[in-house]
């Protein structure tokens, strides 16, 4: 595919001209079949513009435009809309790009964040770039604007640039509603986990407690085959995951952390023959519960989360930095403990091969694609094969790095990816190197306030008070439907407008006097802040009016208000299930 795209940008010409009515820019294509304006010969500007069509969106909608037009559509987007309109503007020639650019490029208006370039065929790039552009919620909120005589001259080249724009759609609209279902079970896990999260370990016990003692990361890479055998002779500190606490338990040696922080069954099953182990874990409080009660030993619960402190009324440590990966996990802990150097193995991020992990790691797998990167380094120098996840999750310990000088970093991983701002050597050099002279062992101590919590009378009076807020919330959903009806209606009674406002500033002070309500309402709203985001509804409209500007807030509270209502009744609901199935 990537050939016949560079065929095609290769086989077209181009030729740039001034209108002879204007003296405005214009472009032509050509190849040995047929030549062709892109823009009108006469009416550049007012041609691309054209393209944008009459359906704008909102302020905040993605506009993604093939063709750079010479800025003719920026240029009508950022006057119409706000000169914070995100634009991505895919040019298949490099060369045309810059041409145009040092046309019509003035004082750099076209250098702005919001404003980005995707030129060539390195499409993993414009992964990253449709990646970094959408937020969260704008999945549903973006328009694509082509132009037929491009989809006739560069009709692969589009055609790919769309299959990777519709994938990274899709990989939002998966992300959204795994966030939307990982909050639902965040709450019930953490009330599953409540009895050991009681008993939690203090980490903050073991902060910098074994400054320069090495530590080294156990992922599960392909490339671990190649060394972890000599973890045998390693007496640093040994932080493993799901994946490879049974390969390291087959060599005979006893990591000294367990660390995990999914919430799902599926990373229990990644524990394989060793779902019961008698080693101290690093995790989340709304972790697994069956990977947690499959720990016999010291458990360390980190986050202090909304539905811990609403629900339970306790706190424990703070979460460390982490980012979608357990390895994240297990390299920030290290460096909490003062470990240096911190050694990698199994930790490719990257592919030479068909296998995507190592032997006896327990992978549960899954459908993934992985795709050459010109532009990724990798530990031997070969040509490698990744993807968005895996480079995004190389970049988050690349940055982690370059924060935390105070450890030094050594990739031992002997395979995949190179990592910025770590040494490279094998795991047998490094641990010449640093070995200590005999195994360190861990001392671990309980979090010292855990006195004169009741857990379980907290969680009682937790679902006493969210059913009083649930009835609250019903009623101030139903006085704000009743304004909605009035306005859209245009049969507005001031008697009742002011008696409505004045119940629902009622209602509002009574959820406030709930004792421990801003952490449960902070709950809710941690899961109804999606549904309203993503609505395009409630996203300020293109030259929006004082009087559309009332009746949109007046039906973002009411959709608020209803949102809450429902999430309130529904976690109600699970949770009074989780405690009569208990």
């Amino acid at each position: 595919m990537d050939n016949q795209v560079m065929m095609e940008i290769e086989q077209t010409e181009y030729m740039i001209e001034r209108s002879p009515k204007n003296g405005e820019y214009t472009l032509i294509l050509n190849n040995d079949k047929s030549k062709q304006y892109v823009l009108s010969k006469y009416e550049p500007r007012q041609k691309a513009n054209s393209l944008l069509g009459e359906d704008w969106g909102n302020k905040s909608t993605n506009w993604i435009i093939f063709g750079f037009n010479f800025g003719y559509t920026i240029d009508k987007l950022t006057e119409t809309v706000s000169d914070k309109v995100n634009i991505l503007i895919i040019e298949p020639n490099e060369l045309l790009l810059k041409e145009e650019m040092q046309l019509v490029e003035k004082n750099n208006r076209y250098t702005a964040k919001n404003i980005r370039f995707f030129t060539g065929t390195e499409f993993s790039k414009l992964k990253q770039t449709v990646d970094e552009m959408f937020g969260t919620y704008e999945f549903n909120n973006f328009r694509i604007i082509s132009n037929e005589v491009y989809l006739l001259y560069y009709g692969e080249y589009c055609k790919k640039a769309l299959s990777v724009i519709d994938q990274c759609i899709d990989d939002k609209i998966i992300n959204f509603n795994t966030i939307v279902l990982g909050n639902v079970q965040y709450i019930i896990n953490t009330v599953r986990n409540r009895l050991d999260i009681a008993e939690t370990c203090d980490m903050g016990y073991l902060r910098d407690k074994y400054k320069g003692i090495p530590a080294v990361v156990v992922s599960a890479g392909p490339s671990l085959d190649k060394n972890i055998k000599y973890l045998r002779e390693f007496n640093g500190l040994i932080f493993v995951m799901g994946r490879t606490l049974t390969p390291v338990l087959k060599l005979g040696v006893r990591p000294d952390f367990v660390v995990s922080l999914d919430p799902y069954d599926l990373v229990y099953e990644t524990f394989g023959e060793n779902k019961e182990y008698d080693i101290p874990l690093i995790t989340l409080c709304q972790s697994n519960p069956k990977v947690v009660r499959g720990c016999k030993s010291y458990k360390y619960f980190l986050h202090n989360s909304s539905e811990l402190e609403g629900l339970l009324g306790m706190r424990v440590n703070p979460v460390l930095d982490l980012s979608g990966s357990v390895a994240t996990l297990c390299l920030s802990s290290a460096v909490f403990l003062g470990c240096s150097p911190v050694m990698f193995i199994g930790q490719d991020l990257a592919f030479e091969g068909e296998r995507m992990y190592a032997t006896d790691s327990n992978a549960i797998n899954s459908r993934t694609t992985f795709e050459n990167n010109p532009d990724l380094k990798s530990f031997y120098g070969k040509q490698i094969c990744s993807n968005v996840n895996m480079i995004s999750f190389l970049r988050w310990i690349e940055k982690f790095i370059s924060e935390h000088p105070q450890s030094e970093y050594i990739n031992c991983t002997e395979g995949g990816a190179y990592i910025e701002g770590a040494s490279h050597m094998s795991f047998m050099e490094a641990i010449k190197q640093y070995n200590p002279d005999k195994k360190v062992t861990v001392t671990h101590k309980k979090l010292s306030d855990r006195e004169g919590i009741d857990i379980e009378n907290n969680f009682k009076n937790a679902l006493i008070k969210l059913d009083k807020m649930k009835g609250l919330l019903e009623e101030g959903a139903t006085k704000y439907g009743e304004l909605v009806n009035m306005y859209e209606s245009n049969k507005l009674v001031p008697s009742i407008l002011t008696k409505n406002i004045k119940r629902i500033q009622k209602i509002d002070k009574k959820i406030e006097e709930i004792p421990g309500s801003e952490m449960l309402m902070k709950m809710l709203m941690e899961r109804v802040q999606y549904a309203v985001a993503a609505d395009n509804e409630n996203k300020e409209s293109i030259g929006e009016t004082q009087e559309e500007l009332r009746d949109r807030k007046l039906k973002l509270n009411y959709q608020t208000y209803t949102y809450l209502m429902k999430e309130c009744n529904y976690i109600l609901t699970l949770l009074r299930n989780e405690v009569s199935n208990e």
